[in-house]
């Protein structure tokens, strides 16, 4: 009875994945299948576990595979013994790189202010004000894995818009 149960549970994971896998054009379902390997693999899993790796990775190439054209792909890496502080560092990673791709500018104002008093000393006060704007986004995949020496080593894939 057990081994029926098991069977029947398989099957109907197994269903349910092709189904998925269907909606998916062959390159990206090939893809999607290669990088899954690769990740179990390489002994990466999801960073909050609300869901399975495969499950994740198919949302992201369903949502990659759906509008390619006008979204760009961006990872964002981090490594640290506190969890919290590797997340942040992707986080930071990845915004550094979309804000390097999208070439965004940085506003710069310079004020000096000299000011001489009798003799030959003079003072020098420069005031600097520099304005940037980067847009949060929030990852459709978080990974994680924790290494062998401790270290909890996050991964972030975006999908944004070009």
């Amino acid at each position: 009875m057990k081994r029926r149960i098991l069977l029947f549970l398989s099957l109907c994971f197994l269903a349910g994945t092709c189904c998925m896998a269907g909606n998916l054009s062959k390159e990206a379902a090939k893809s999607y299948k290669k990088v899954c390997k690769q990740l179990k693999r390489d002994g990466w899993t999801t960073y909050d576990k609300a869901m399975t790796l495969e499950d994740a990775m198919m949302q992201y190439y369903l949502q990659w595979d759906a509008d390619a054209g006008n979204l760009q792909q961006v990872i964002g890496t981090g490594s640290d013994k506190n969890p919290n502080k590797a997340y942040r560092q992707a986080q930071l990673n990845a915004s550094v790189a979309q804000a390097s791709q999208k070439g965004i500018t940085v506003k710069v104002f310079t004020q000096m202010i000299m000011s001489s008093s009798s003799g030959t000393s003079s003072d020098v006060n420069s005031l600097t004000q520099v304005e940037q704007t980067v847009k949060p986004v929030t990852p459709a995949v978080s990974l994680s894995r924790r290494l062998k020496d401790g270290t909890t080593e996050v991964n972030l894939y975006y999908l944004l818009k070009r």
